[in-house]
């Protein structure tokens, strides 16, 4: 015995036994299908936004001299890099050190 699913078109209201897509219309009626197709586009939208995004010129600075050709400038920035790096990882470590003893 197998399931007979019947769904309703939104579009144009006609009723569908076990099709993903509307037999009248062909507008898609799948909540599965539809919601896969939702979600790919959300994380479409979310890379094409990465990529538009427009980098503020601090950022532009430091991506800057991270890569310069000059070693000694090069060495200074990953140094600073690195000590931002420490100081946020001790900054979270405190965070949760607080939170765990307030809970």
């Amino acid at each position: 015995m197998t399931f007979q699913r019947t769904i309703k078109c939104s579009n144009c209201g006609h009723f569908n036994t076990n099709r993903d897509y509307c037999e009248h219309c062909g507008e898609l009626i799948n909540p599965k299908l539809k919601r896969e197709l939702r979600d790919k586009k959300r994380v479409e939208d979310r890379e094409e936004e990465e990529r538009n995004r427009v980098k503020s010129n601090f950022e532009l600075f430091i991506d800057r001299n991270r890569n310069h050709k000059n070693i000694f400038i090069r060495l200074f920035f990953q140094l600073l890099y690195g000590i931002w790096f420490i100081v946020m990882a001790i900054g979270a470590f405190i965070a949760w050190l607080f939170a765990a003893v307030a809970a």
